[in-house]
């Protein structure tokens, strides 16, 4: 994770987080129509590869909200988020079985 500062801001740990949530192209559509977004330090995400199956991602890199989320409170709180992860393996999973039984 890579904290990217405005100019003239000294970088630190942030206080909060805003993550956009939706599909990749909603997300960025979001993040047009929202200026004010702009002006606020970002963090980015390096170097991780992404676990969300159901969709496929525009571009490699690219990480599901839940996985962003997850990697901000592990590197940011030192939470475990293996239960989060958990829950997400588990909604794949139940997903995928029910997307298969619908085309049988």
């Amino acid at each position: 994770m890579r904290e990217q500062c405005l100019p003239n801001q000294i970088c630190q740990r942030p206080k909060q987080i805003i993550l956009l949530d939706g599909t990749w192209k909603k997300a960025y559509k979001l993040w047009q129509l929202n200026t004010w977004l702009h002006t606020l330090p970002t963090l980015r995400i390096d170097d991780v590869e992404s676990q969300y199956h159901i969709r496929k991602a525009p571009k490699a890199g690219y990480l599901s909200t839940l996985e962003a989320a997850a990697i901000c409170l592990e590197k940011l709180e030192k939470c475990n988020t293996k239960p989060l992860y958990n829950c997400f393996n588990l909604m794949q999973k139940t997903f995928l079985k029910h997307q298969k039984k619908s085309f049988n």
